[in-house]
């Protein structure tokens, strides 16, 4: 089985590292997930995906080459204490690419504090006026081109809300510092961000 690029450490022995990470960036990592429909995958056809994704509004710069293996592109924004408006990504992409390239989502890194209130969860943002609630992963990013379908979540990934729902009810006021990657989806008219990953960090 062919590796991921990313590395990866048990989230059990992740919960018991602080680390410190930057002040300096709210938005840390976005990603987002590109279909081609040509049948090369998406380093074949990279051209147009990349046109697609430079046009996205907020959009500063788009990486020099895609995760072929995830079917997946960065992108760097303009503002990173600002989350991307995925719906109108979504638009965006299609008027330039049309139906060359299917738009999946996005992913998201955060460094925020999570909250814990009435067995709920959400992201406290600098600069932001509401909470970024948050919900198991239910649509991971990362694709298998081959096979046509979403690459099955690891484990870790699976319990990673119930493991940060436990860790931040820990925390002194229930507010947990952290850095966390998940897929930023719409609900009821709603950003929420489902969690696929955390790390706890030094602020």
């Amino acid at each position: 089985m062919k590796p991921s690029h990313r590395f990866t450490i048990p989230s059990a022995f992740l919960m018991l590292l602080p680390f410190p990470v930057s002040a300096s960036a709210q938005v840390r990592e976005v990603v987002v997930g590109v279909t081609p429909t040509c049948p090369y995958g998406l380093t074949g056809c990279w051209g147009g995906a990349s046109e697609g994704l430079s046009r996205l509004t907020g959009v500063e710069s788009v990486g020099k080459s895609p995760d072929a293996y995830n079917s997946t592109a960065h992108v760097y924004l303009k503002d990173r204490d600002a989350l991307p408006d995925v719906e109108k990504w979504r638009q965006d992409f299609k008027s330039v690419a049309n139906d060359a390239y299917g738009f999946r989502g996005v992913e998201v890194t955060i460094e925020a504090r999570v909250i814990s209130q009435d067995e709920t969860l959400s992201l406290r943002l600098p600069n932001q006026k509401s909470e970024l609630r948050l919900a198991p992963l239910k649509h991971k990013l990362q694709w298998n081109f081959k096979k046509g379908r979403a690459r099955q979540p690891e484990p870790d990934e699976t319990t990673a809300y119930d493991s940060l729902q436990a860790a931040a009810r820990k925390a002194p006021k229930g507010e947990l510092p952290v850095l966390i990657t998940g897929s930023l989806v719409q609900r009821d008219g709603r950003s929420v961000l489902e969690v696929r990953e955390f790390f706890p960090v030094k602020e």
